[in-house]
């Protein structure tokens, strides 16, 4: 395993997304039901995911310059988001921030 994702503070941050993750997946379930404040703080809690996945992206590219085995992930993750969204990762996560911004009700 890359040295990168063995690190401790790595891991943490992982486990963090993981459970944001998992909290935001449980409510969007029940998204039809929730009222106004309650779908706004659903937008804010997602993008702090985001937030958090473009640094975690962002530190995993900066050290894949010198780990061949995470610049082996990042050239994948790229290669799959340029195939799935027809832009790079970065991309695509700035435009999901965009795009829930323009669903905060004002």
């Amino acid at each position: 395993m890359s040295e990168f994702l063995r690190s401790e503070i790595v891991q943490k941050e992982m486990y963090d997304m993981q459970i944001l993750y998992k909290r935001l997946s449980t409510i969007v379930e029940h998204l039809k039901t929730l009222d106004k404040e309650e779908k706004i703080e659903f937008i804010e809690q997602t993008k702090i995911l985001i937030e958090k996945q473009k640094v975690f992206y962002t530190r995993m590219t900066l050290a894949a310059k010198t780990d061949e085995e995470l610049k082996e992930i990042v050239n994948n993750m790229n290669r799959l988001s340029k195939l799935f969204c027809g832009e790079p990762m970065m991309d695509v996560l700035n435009n999901m921030t965009d795009k829930l911004n323009s669903y905060i009700p004002t």
